[in-house]
C-alpha cells in the first residue's frame, strides 16, 4: 500500500498508528502467535502489571483487538473503505514494555460485498491463533478469552460508530460476529445513562469480564459485568466522562457535552 493513500482515521488513531517500515519493538500478530515470541512479550510486560502473566497476556490480547479496530474498523465505518492486510503486517509497537502504538506494513484497499461480514472473517483469522498461544502459554480458559475478542471488537466498532457522529447499530454487531463465525455470540447489554443535561446515552455491559476476574479491580471498566448493579455502573460512567475533554466526550457519547442544571450530576452519581 502507498504511504500517501493512509485512511484519515488513522491520525485520530490513540495510541498513534505507524504505516510503512516498522519502527524497533513492533511485534506482528503473527510473531504473537508463536508462543516463544509472545513469552518474550509477556516478560517485557510482568513488571508494569505486577508480575502478573494472566494480566500481561490479556494486556496483549486487547491490543492485538486494538491493532484491529484502529486500522481496519475505523476506515470501514468512518469512511466506507475496508483494509485486507495479513497478520504479518499488522503489529503492536512495545515502548519499555507496554504497547505504544499500532503498524501496518503492506495492505490493500478493498471494495466488499458485505464488508462488516468480510470484517469479521478478518479479524479472527489474524486474532485466534494469538488467543491459541495465549491458551498455550497460561491454560487461560479458551471460551473466555474467545469471549473478551469478540466484546472488544464489537465495543471498538461501536465506539467507531459513535466516533462517526452515529448511534452503534446492533445488527451490524450481529453480522460482525456472524462474519466471525460466532453466530451464538451474545452482544453486549445496553445500558442507558444520564451523562450531562441531554438526552441518555447508550452503553454496554458485556456479559465477560474483560480481564476474566471474579471481582471488581480498582480499574474496572464504568460497565464491567463484575460491578454490584446497574447503579453503581451508572455512577462510575457519570465519574468517567465527567473526567473527559470535550473532544473525548463527542468520540464516547457520539455527541456535544450538554451543560446540566445545577446538581444535576450529582445526584446521578
Amino acid at each position: 500500500m502507498l504511504l500517501d493513500d493512509q485512511a484519515p482515521s488513522w491520525r485520530r488513531s490513540i495510541p498513534p498508528i505507524v504505516a510503512g517500515f516498522a519502527p524497533p519493538d513492533t511485534v506482528s500478530l503473527a510473531r504473537l502467535a508463536d508462543q516463544r515470541r509472545l513469552q518474550a512479550a509477556v516478560q517485557d510486560l510482568l513488571m508494569s502489571v505486577g508480575g502478573d502473566p494472566r494480566s500481561a497476556l490479556l494486556t496483549i490480547v486487547h491490543a492485538a483487538a486494538g491493532a484491529v479496530t484502529a486500522v481496519v474498523t475505523a476506515p470501514l465505518v468512518l469512511e466506507g473503505r475496508l483494509l485486507e492486510i495479513p497478520a504479518d503486517q499488522l503489529g503492536i509497537v512495545f515502548r519499555d514494555g507496554q504497547p505504544a502504538g499500532y503498524w501496518v506494513g503492506r495492505a490493500r484497499w478493498l471494495p466488499a460485498a458485505r464488508p462488516v461480514t468480510r470484517l469479521g472473517a478478518m479479524a479472527v483469522a489474524m486474532l485466534v491463533p494469538v488467543l491459541a498461544a495465549c491458551h498455550g502459554v497460561a491454560k487461560i480458559s479458551a471460551r473466555g478469552l474467545d469471549n473478551v475478542m469478540l466484546d472488544a471488537l464489537a465495543a471498538g466498532y461501536r465506539r467507531c460508530e459513535r466516533m462517526a457522529g452515529r448511534e452503534p447499530d446492533p445488527d451490524a454487531i450481529v453480522e460482525l460476529a456472524a462474519g466471525a463465525g460466532r453466530p451464538t455470540y451474545r452482544p453486549a447489554r445496553t445500558l442507558p445513562v444520564l451523562v450531562d443535561g441531554g438526552p441518555s446515552v447508550t452503553f454496554h455491559v458485556p456479559a465477560t469480564c474483560c480481564v476474566l476476574t471474579t471481582d471488581v479491580s480498582p480499574g474496572a471498566c464504568p460497565t464491567c459485568p463484575q460491578r454490584p448493579d446497574d447503579d453503581a455502573r451508572r455512577a462510575s460512567v457519570v465519574t468517567w466522562v465527567a473526567q473527559m475533554d470535550d473532544e473525548d466526550f463527542c468520540d464516547v457519547t457520539g455527541r456535544a457535552r450538554i451543560a446540566a442544571d445545577p446538581g444535576t450530576l450529582e445526584e446521578l452519581r
